[in-house]
């Protein structure tokens, strides 16, 4: 989304520059940024809690003027969060302005880290989720100004959807796959859960599943694999460099959903023309099956949902079409950063 954004700000005419925690493999992300984007590691390697924080301090101390330099300051996640508080604590000027995302939609994230995030929502001129659920609409519905809603968006080329379905009819395996981060606060197990149901209604038993992402809960998710009666079935990619390669083999894509929004992954297994389902992460929305995302909170629903588009091809593709015009018109990156602009200019 970083990524995204950043090019397109960039195609805009605008200047960017990255400050990002430490340095990864390139080829994730760093290598899809435009030429003029400048990018600063704070360190080279995953450090220490506590010393990631007294790097951030040491770089805003030596890095005030840089700072006061920018019209709009936009971080991400929770050292994000931290790193901002730094840099209000020692900047009291009306420049630059902060922005915040928040990551924290949906998930069951700790109660501290969403209390943290509550109580620093004061030092940004504006507060941006990505979706709301329970724990948020409160905050909306008592008036809280700062906070805005923005959608995630990607880069689509074209209007038209890539073609693909015809390519696969004639396999006889199907293939259910999801991307996901693998951490506590998204339950990544609650796929090998829904795999389960879904193998056990696939009179065919022609369907395999796949897994693809990385994070801290990563190896106990392996494990309860091996555990599983599912394992030979089940196809764990791990980190993946380029969704597309994993995506190409997909035949209908799992998504966990907040209301009618959808992550990143979804938005890419949508722009390669696969069909997605949710898993709804919100106890309080009201789901539709006019929704262009069709999801439920109950697995069996859910399963029960991805072998009806499993056995009807034509189902299948009408699906992906209707997703992709919807995504197309609104999830792109112009719209997300037409309304990030907005708010920046604000």
């Amino acid at each position: 989304m970083v990524v995204e954004i950043s090019n397109e700000l960039d195609r805009r005419g605008h200047s960017v520059s990255l400050l990002v925690g430490r340095k990864v493999d390139p080829e994730l992300n760093e290598n899809s940024l435009n030429a003029n984007i400048s990018i600063q590691h704070l360190a080279l390697q995953k450090l220490p809690r506590i010393a990631m924080y007294l790097k951030m301090l040491d770089w805003v101390v030596h890095n005030r003027k840089t700072i006061k330099s920018y019209d709009v300051i936009h971080c991400h996640l929770n050292d994000g969060l931290i790193l901002a508080l730094l840099m209000r604590l020692m900047i009291f000027r009306h420049r630059p302005k902060f922005v915040f995302t928040c990551h924290l939609v949906g998930m069951n994230a700790p109660l501290i880290v969403k209390i943290a995030n509550v109580a620093l929502i004061g030092i940004f001129d504006n507060f941006v989720l990505m979706a709301t659920d329970k724990f948020w609409e409160k905050f909306i519905f008592f008036g809280e100004r700062r906070i805005s809603v923005v959608s995630n968006g990607i880069n689509f080329t074209d209007s038209t959807i890539v073609r693909r379905h015809s390519e696969i009819e004639s396999e006889t395996e199907k293939v259910v796959g999801t991307i996901s981060r693998l951490s506590r606060e998204r339950s990544p197990w609650i796929f090998l859960d829904l795999f389960s149901k879904i193998s056990n209604l696939d009179k065919s038993q022609n369907t395999s599943f796949a897994i693809a992402g990385d994070g801290p809960e990563g190896i106990s998710l392996k494990r309860r694999l091996e555990a599983s009666h599912q394992g030979d079935r089940i196809n764990f990619a791990g980190l993946i460099k380029n969704s597309e390669d994993f995506l190409k083999n997909i035949d209908v894509y799992v998504a966990l959903n907040v209301g009618h929004r959808t992550g990143i992954a979804g938005l890419e297994a949508i722009r390669f023309g696969i069909p997605v389902v949710g898993i709804q992460l919100s106890r309080t929305y009201l789901a539709s099956d006019s929704d262009w995302i069709w999801s439920a909170t109950d697995l069996d629903s859910v399963a029960t949902k991805v072998i009806e588009i499993l056995t009807d091809s034509e189902m299948a593709k009408k699906l992906a079409e209707k997703q992709y015009l919807h995504a197309y018109n609104e999830y792109s990156v112009v719209r997300m950063s037409a309304q990030y602009l907005e708010l920046y200019e604000n």
